[in-house]
């Protein structure tokens, strides 16, 4: 049994592709999905959770392809990079 689940409705058929901690909020990471089947592409999502509230994501973000790295900006952590199929 996990200790935690963090899933929502939303990203249920999709597979995670991404991880990042935040460099300053350490209770703070996002998670990119996206598909790692390359000839089935289709859209991707960003969900940021929080350690604080476990049981749904404090922000969601819909794109139009799948998400394949992401990370925070060190010296402005509100900044996310993301990279997209």
């Amino acid at each position: 049994l996990p200790l935690w689940r963090f899933s929502t409705e939303r990203t249920k058929r999709k597979q995670v592709t991404a991880l990042c901690w935040n460099p300053r909020y350490s209770d703070l990471f996002a998670v990119g999905y996206g598909s790692y089947d390359f000839m089935r592409q289709g859209s991707g999502m960003i969900c940021c959770f929080s350690l604080k509230n476990t049981s749904f994501p404090e922000y969601i973000f819909s794109t139009e392809s799948g998400v394949m790295c992401l990370d925070f900006h060190p010296q402005h952590p509100s900044l996310l990079a993301v990279g997209c199929y």
